[in-house]
């Protein structure tokens, strides 16, 4: 089975219940890598790398569920939707990140440098892979659509 075939048959709506669930899997196994990373680099600037794993685990199962619903409300044309979880997305992939600025203490500016270019640079790919699967995505709806006889659409 091609990756295209995978990607078609995930999107499918009897599908959509499995691939949201494998879709939070992924974001909170990153968000244990990410919580690691921080606990390395911050913990000497007085970041609890517990309490940011804790922010960071709650966050990233609600980073899960909004951004899966932003990329089925794009897919589905849905722009109310699509708007309210793009943006829901976004505060909730920064929010742990807040606790580093507000906790830590004698940082130095070339690590808020550092963090400010991973944010930038993760946030980049993630719109771009976030636009890459609602594109995807609506061509196999479309095709899904077309493959079906007329008195099926």
């Amino acid at each position: 089975m091609s990756i295209k075939s995978r990607a078609k048959a995930a999107v499918a709506p009897d599908r959509r219940k499995l691939t949201g669930k494998i879709w939070l899997g992924v974001s909170v196994f990153y968000d244990l890598i990410r919580a690691s990373i921080v606990t390395l680099l911050f913990s000497e600037y007085g970041v609890n790398g517990w309490v940011y794993l804790a922010y960071s685990l709650i966050f990233s199962v609600i980073f899960g569920i909004v951004s899966f619903r932003f990329v089925i409300a794009a897919v589905d044309k849905n722009v109310r939707n699509a708007w309210l979880y793009g943006s829901l997305t976004a505060l909730t992939f920064f929010a742990p990140d807040a606790y580093i600025i507000i906790v830590g203490k004698g940082v130095p500016t070339s690590t808020y440098v550092l963090l400010a270019l991973y944010l930038t640079a993760s946030t980049s790919l993630m719109i771009v892979e976030l636009t890459k699967k609602v594109r995807s995505r609506r061509r196999q709806a479309k095709t899904t659509t077309q493959d079906k006889p007329p008195t099926e659409r």
